[in-house]
C-alpha cells in the first residue's frame, strides 16, 4: 500500500481507507503479508518515524494485520537516500496481548539502488503458540444446547454462560493455546445471528465481528463465508442435512396423445 500525504494523521487516515477497500475483496487476507510506502510523509525528528510507524501499525491491528513493514523516508541529514523499515511484535513480550504497540526498526535500505543494512529477516514469526492468558472476546446468546443460560459473575463483573457443547469446545480450544474467553452481552440492536441490511452492513453477532467488537461467535452461527468475504469461518463441527422432493410428472408416450385430444363420448 502506497500512500502521498504528508501530515501523519492523513497518512493514517488514508492507510485506514484503503484497508476497509481491500477488505470487501473476496481476495482478502489479512495474513498476508503488507508493506506500506509513506514516501511524502514529513519527517523532522528520528521518534516522528516511529510514532507514526506505531499509529500504523494500531490502524491495521483492527483488521487482524500482523505481518506488515513500514517503510518511511530516513530524516534529512543522512549520507544518502535510504529508507527506514518498521515492524511490531504483538505478543512479544508476553502478556502484551497486542494492546500496546510499539515500533521496532527492522532494517535500512541504503541507495536507491543499493541494499539492506543488516539485511535480516524482514516477516519473522509472531503468532506464538501460547498466549500467556490473552483474551478471546466471544460474541454468543442463550441458545440451548450449545450455549447454555446467562450468568454473572462478581468482583469484576462478568458474563459467563452455563455449559453447552460450543461452550465446552470453546474452552478446549483456548486451553490449548492459554488464553482465557470473554463473553460480551447479546447483541444490543436485539438480533441474534444477524442478517445485512440496505446499507450493506450486517446486524447480531455477524455485524460485532465484521466490525472488530468481538473474535469469534458462537450459537450454531452457519456457514456464511460464501456470501460474506469480511469474515472467516472454522471448520464446521456440526451438520444439517437437507433433501428436496421435486415432483417429476411421467410424460404420455406419444401414440397416447391422439386418444387424449377428445373425450372418449366425442370419439
Amino acid at each position: 500500500l502506497t500512500t502521498y500525504h504528508e501530515e501523519h494523521e492523513a497518512v493514517v487516515r488514508d492507510l485506514g481507507h484503503q484497508v476497509r477497500a481491500i477488505k470487501k475483496s473476496w481476495d482478502w487476507n489479512p495474513r498476508a503479508e503488507f508493506v506500506i510506502l509513506a514516501m511524502r510523509v514529513k519527517i523532522i525528528q528520528t521518534n516522528d518515524s516511529k510514532t507514526l510507524a506505531e499509529n500504523i501499525f494500531a490502524e491495521l491491528w483492527k483488521f487482524k494485520v500482523i505481518n506488515v513493514i513500514v517503510a518511511i523516508k530516513t530524516p534529512d541529514g543522512s549520507d544518502e537516500p535510504s529508507l527506514d523499515l518498521f515492524t511490531w511484535f504483538p505478543y512479544h513480550p508476553p502478556g502484551r496481548c497486542g494492546k500496546e504497540v510499539e515500533a521496532v526498526m527492522m532494517d535500512r535500505w541504503i541507495g536507491d539502488t543499493g541494499h539492506f543494512l543488516n539485511n535480516v529477516s524482514l516477516y519473522p514469526p509472531k503468532i506464538p503458540r501460547y498466549f500467556r492468558g490473552c483474551t478471546l472476546t466471544t460474541s454468543a446468546f442463550v441458545y440451548e444446547p450449545l450455549v447454555g443460560l446467562k450468568k454473572y459473575t462478581k468482583n469484576p463483573t462478568r458474563v459467563l454462560y452455563d455449559e453447552g457443547i460450543e461452550v465446552k469446545l470453546l474452552e478446549i480450544m483456548t486451553r490449548s493455546v492459554n488464553m482465557s474467553i470473554i463473553f460480551t452481552e447479546p447483541p444490543r440492536d436485539g438480533w441474534k445471528w444477524g442478517f445485512q441490511e440496505d446499507n450493506g452492513s450486517w446486524t447480531g453477532i455477524t455485524g460485532e465481528v465484521i466490525r472488530g467488537d468481538t473474535d469469534i461467535a458462537m450459537d450454531n452461527w452457519w456457514y456464511r463465508c460464501h456470501i460474506i468475504n469480511e469474515i472467516e469461518c472454522l471448520y464446521p463441527h456440526t451438520y444439517d442435512e437437507v433433501r428436496w422432493y421435486v415432483p417429476c410428472p411421467k410424460p404420455y408416450p406419444r401414440w397416447m396423445s391422439i386418444t387424449r385430444v377428445f373425450r372418449g363420448s366425442l370419439w
